[in-house]
C-alpha cells in the first residue's frame, strides 16, 4: 500500500476544509508566525545546530509547567518523526513490540533497522484501550527473558556502542488513531515491567497537549524522579501550534549514553532557522499562556466540540470510539459500502482513511474536532454522501 497520511491536500481535488490533520484548529499564534517571518534576516546563514536558543525556551517552558528539566536531556530534530527514526537506528533493536492499531511510523522505521515486529492487537469491543489488553502486553515483555523479578540493571551502551537491550515497545500516548490516553498508574507499571525485562519504552507525547490530564500522563516528571533512563520521550510543537509545515519535534532523553549515541545517527543542521525561531516564540507562548491561555482555550474547546461531533456521527450511524484529544476515531457498519473519504473529497473536505492501520479496515475513518460550524459542515456533507449513495441504488 502506498505511503498515506493525514493533511495530504496537494491531491488533484481542491480542499476546502481538512479534517485529516490534528493540528490545533485555532491555528497557529500570532507571535509564532511573527517570529518566522521575522526570523528571514538570518537565512543566509547556517542555522544553530546545538539549538541552543530553542533549547532554553523548551527548558524555561518545563520550568514554568513544574516539571525543570534538564536542557541536556532536549534533542531537537525535523519533527517528532526525525527524532523517532533516529533513536531506532541508534538502538537497533531486535525485537519491537507495537500496538494496533497505532502510528503507522513506528513501523516504518523499525523495518529499515531489521527489527523483528510484535503487534498487540487493541480490543475494539473495550474501546481500544491499553487496559483491557495488559496482561497481553506484560506476557510478550516477559517472553524469553526468565525470571524478571530479578533485573535491576539501567540500560547501558557498552564502549563499542553495542546495545545490550534488544526489545523496545512504542506507545502513542495518546493513541494516533484511536485518541486514548495511559493513566499515570498504568505507565508506572508498564516502565517497571519494562526496565524488569530490559526493553527500552519510547512514549510518543505529541497528542498530550490536548488532554484533560496532561500532566498526570506524561511521563516526564517520572524521569525526574530517576526512573526513566530506559525512557525515550517524543513531542512536537506540530499540534498544539500548528506547526506542521515548518516541521519540529524533539525528544526528551534522560540516559546520558543514549543521547551521545544518538548524535552519531543524526543529520547537521536538522532544524531549520525559521523553525527555531518559531519554536522558541511557540515555548513562550505556552509557558506565558499568552493567546488568549492557548493550552486551556484548546481544551476547553474539545470538552465542548468533541462529544457534540461524537453524537452527530452516531445519529448518522456511524459507530465512534472514545477519545480523549482533538480527534475522533469511526467506523462504518459492515454493509455499509459506501467510501465516505471520497464522497467528502467531492464536496471539498478531506477526512482521514484509516485501512493502512495494522488493524483496521476499509470501513475505519478519522476525523479531526474542528470549531462548531465547520464541524457541522462535515456532519452535512456525511448526510449528503448517505443520501447520494442511495439514490445511486435506488436508481
Amino acid at each position: 500500500m502506498p505511503y498515506t497520511h493525514g493533511g495530504d491536500i496537494y491531491g488533484d481535488a481542491a480542499v476546502e476544509l481538512d479534517f485529516s490533520v490534528n493540528t490545533n484548529r485555532l491555528g497557529m499564534p500570532q507571535a509564532v508566525r511573527d517570529a518566522v517571518i521575522a526570523s528571514s534576516a538570518a537565512w543566509e546563514q547556517y542555522p544553530d545546530a546545538l539549538c541552543r536558543k530553542l533549547r532554553r525556551a523548551a527548558a524555561a517552558f518545563y520550568e514554568a509547567d513544574g516539571t525543570p528539566i534538564p536542557k541536556d536531556w532536549l534533542v531537537f530534530g525535523n519533527g517528532a518523526s526525525d527524532i523517532l527514526y533516529a533513536v531506532v537506528s541508534a538502538i537497533r533493536p531486535k525485537q519491537a513490540i507495537l500496538l494496533a492499531p497505532g502510528f503507522s511510523e513506528y513501523e516504518q522505521a523499525l523495518r529499515m533497522c531489521g527489527c523483528k515486529i510484535r503487534w498487540l492487537h487493541l480490543r475494539e469491543e473495550n474501546g481500544f484501550s491499553l487496559e483491557s489488553t495488559r496482561e497481553e502486553l506484560y506476557a510478550m515483555l516477559c517472553d524469553g527473558s526468565g525470571d524478571a523479578s530479578k533485573i535491576d540493571s539501567v540500560p547501558t551502551l557498552s564502549s563499542k556502542h553495542e546495545n545490550v537491550w534488544e526489545k523496545i515497545l512504542i506507545l502513542g500516548n495518546p493513541n494516533n488513531p484511536t485518541g486514548r490516553a495511559i493513566s499515570a498508574t498504568e505507565l508506572e507499571r508498564l516502565a517497571e515491567v519494562c526496565r524488569e525485562t530490559h526493553t527500552w519504552l519510547m512514549l510518543d507525547e505529541c497528542f498530550q497537549w490536548f488532554l484533560d490530564t496532561r500532566r498526570e500522563c506524561s511521563f516526564v516528571g517520572n524521569l525526574l524522579n530517576g526512573v526513566g533512563d530506559h525512557v525515550i520521550l517524543l513531542n512536537a510543537l506540530t499540534k498544539i501550534c500548528s506547526m506542521a509545515g515548518l516541521r519540529l519535534g524533539y525528544g526528551i532523553i534522560s540516559n546520558a549514553g543514549l543521547r551521545e549515541r544518538l548524535e552519531k545517527f543524526r543529520q547537521p543542521w536538522s532544524v531549520s532557522a525559521p523553525a527555531q525561531a518559531g519554536g522558541v516564540a511557540a515555548f513562550a507562548v505556552l509557558a506565558a499562556h499568552s493567546e488568549g491561555n492557548l493550552l486551556e482555550w484548546t481544551v476547553k474547546s474539545l470538552q465542548t466540540e468533541r462529544p457534540r461531533l461524537a453524537e452527530k456521527l452516531e445519529e448518522l450511524g456511524f459507530i465512534v470510539y472514545p477519545s480523549q484529544t482533538n480527534y475522533l476515531l469511526f467506523r462504518s457498519p459492515d454493509e455499509d459500502s459506501r467510501d465516505y473519504k471520497q464522497g467528502c473529497l467531492e464536496h471539498g473536505i478531506l477526512i482521514r482513511a484509516c485501512e493502512n492501520f495494522e488493524g483496521l479496515n476499509r470501513h475505519y475513518y478519522r476525523v479531526a474536532v474542528r470549531n462548531r460550524g465547520e464541524n457541522e459542515r462535515l456532519i452535512n456533507i456525511l448526510k449528503e454522501v448517505q443520501s447520494e449513495e442511495k439514490h445511486n441504488v435506488n436508481l
